[in-house]
C-alpha cells in the first residue's frame, strides 16, 4: 500500500519528492519551470484569444464575441507579463488557474448568448483544457482545473437548460469530459517525467560533489590532502583576512614516528595519524582546516586569538593510542600571517618548516606533548627563485 501511493505522490504534486534535499534542491527549478509553463500558456492563449477576435471581426459577427475574445487576449498579455514579476509558486498557479477560469465563464457568457452550435466556441473549449498540460503541475492542479472548468460549464447550462437541444449539450460534454481527462493525463505523465528528471540531476550532482570530496581528501586519515591546500588556500586565507585580519599557519610532525612504526609496526602507526587526525579536526572544525601532506606531517591552517593554546590542546586531545600505551609526541613550526602583508602559500610552507625544525631540536630536551616553534610574518619574505603566480600558490 505505501508503495503504490508513493508511485501515485509522484504523479500528484510537482512539489513533493518525498526526500526533503531534493525537495529543496528542486525549489528553483520548480519556480522557474512554472513561470516558464505559465508565460508559454499565456501567450498561446494570448494569439488564439486575438486570432479569434480577429476572425469573429472580419466575418462581421455580433459584437459581443469580438469584444469578449478580445479582453481574454487583454487578460492573457496582463498573466504573461504578471508572471515575469512573481517569485511564489502558489501565485504563478493562481495567475494560471485564473486565466483558465476567466476563459471559462467568457466562453459560457458566449454559449449564453449565441448558443453551442458555434464551431469556434466548441474549439476554444477544447483547447482550453489542452493548454492545461503546457504548465508543469501534478494531477492535483489538473483535477482541480478541470473540475473548475467543467462545474462552470455545465452548471451554467443546467441552470437554463431549456435553452439549449440536448445534442449540442451532450457533445459539449463528452468534449469537455475528453480533452480534461486527456489534459489530466498528459500532465501527470509530464510531472512524473520531469521529477525523474530532476532527481536523476540532483543524483548525478551529488556523485560529482562526492568524487570531488573524495578527490580532496586523503585515505587513510579523512583529512584534506595537499591537494585541497594548493586549490583552495587563497580562497580561505582571503576570507581569513577579511574576517580574522590574519591567519595562522602551522606544519605538524609526529616525534620518532618511524620508531613507533617499526616497533609496533605500520597498523599501529595508522592508527596513530587518525588518531592526531580526529583530535586537531575536531578543535579546529569552527576555525581552520588540517590537511595531510604525506607520511606524518601535517599542515592546520586556522584563525585564534591563541594559537599555541589551541594546539597544544589538540596535542594533548591526541593522548595515547593503543594497548602499547605509547604517549605520542609532535613538534609544531608556526608562523602567523597578517592582513596587512599577506604571503602566499610557498612562503608560509617554508617558513613553518624552518620553525618545525627548530621544535624538533627540544623535544630531547622536554617531555612535554607538543613542541612549538612560532614566528611572525609581518614583513615580505623572499621568494627564492622566480616562481609564476600560479606556482606561488601551491606549497613546494
Amino acid at each position: 500500500m505505501a508503495k503504490r501511493l508513493n508511485h501515485l505522490a509522484r504523479f500528484w504534486s510537482v512539489t513533493d519528492f518525498g526526500r526533503p534535499d531534493i525537495a529543496a534542491y528542486a525549489t528553483d527549478w520548480v519556480l522557474s519551470d512554472t513561470r516558464r509553463g505559465i508565460m508559454t500558456m499565456a501567450v498561446v492563449s494570448l494569439l488564439l484569444q486575438a486570432g479569434a477576435a480577429i476572425l469573429y471581426r472580419a466575418q462581421g459577427i455580433a459584437e459581443p464575441h469580438v469584444y469578449t475574445y478580445t479582453l481574454l487576449a487583454v487578460l492573457s498579455l496582463h498573466v504573461l507579463v504578471s508572471s515575469r514579476l512573481v517569485h511564489q509558486i502558489e501565485a504563478l498557479y493562481l495567475l494560471g488557474i485564473s486565466l483558465l477560469a476567466v476563459s471559462a465563464s467568457a466562453y459560457a457568457l458566449l454559449a449564453h448568448i449565441g448558443g453551442l452550435d458555434s464551431a469556434m466556441l466548441m474549439a476554444s473549449i477544447v483547447l482550453l483544457f489542452l493548454v492545461v498540460p503546457l504548465v508543469p503541475w501534478g494531477l492535483r492542479e489538473s483535477l482541480a482545473v478541470f473540475t473548475l472548468i467543467f462545474l462552470l460549464f455545465a452548471l451554467s447550462i443546467l441552470s437554463v437548460g431549456e435553452r439549449f437541444d440536448g445534442l449540442s449539450f451532450w457533445t459539449l460534454i463528452v468534449l469537455m469530459l475528453a480533452s480534461g481527462l486527456t489534459a489530466c493525463v498528459l500532465s501527470a505523465n509530464n510531472t512524473a517525467m520531469w521529477k525523474r528528471d530532476i532527481e536523476a540531476r540532483y543524483d548525478l550532482e551529488s556523485a560529482q560533489r562526492e568524487l570531488k570530496r573524495l578527490a580532496l581528501r586523503d585515505h587513510l586519515t579523512g583529512a584534506w590532502n595537499r591537494r585541497f591546500l594548493e586549490s583552495s588556500y587563497h580562497e580561505i586565507t582571503s576570507r581569513f583576512y577579511a574576517e580574522a585580519g590574519g591567519f595562522h599557519f602551522a606544519m605538524i610532525d609526529v616525534n620518532d614516528f618511524k620508531q613507533l612504526n617499526d616497533s609496533f609496526g605500520h597498523e599501529v602507526g595508522d592508527q596513530v595519524l587518525q588518531c592526531i587526525t580526529k583530535a586537531f579536526t575536531e578543535r579546529l572544525e569552527d576555525c581552520g582546516y588540517f590537511v595531510r601532506l604525506g607520511g606524518d606531517e601535517f599542515v592546520a591552517l586556522f584563525e585564534s586569538d591563541d594559537p599555541e593554546a589551541l594546539l597544544r590542546d589538540c596535542a594533548r586531545d591526541v593522548g595515547i593510542v593503543g594497548d602499547h600505551m605509547h604517549p605520542i609526541r609532535i613538534s609544531m613550526g608556526l608562523v602567523s600571517v597578517e592582513a596587512t602583508c599577506p604571503q602566499p602559500l610557498t612562503c608560509c610552507y617554508r617558513e613553518a618548516d624552518v620553525a618545525l625544525y627548530k621544535a624538533k631540536l627540544q623535544k630531547g630536551k622536554s617531555d612535554a606533548v607538543a613542541h612549538i616553534e612560532r614566528e611572525l610574518l609581518n614583513h615580505v619574505v623572499p621568494i627564492k627563485g622566480r616562481l609564476s603566480p600560479d606556482e606561488e600558490g601551491q606549497a613546494p
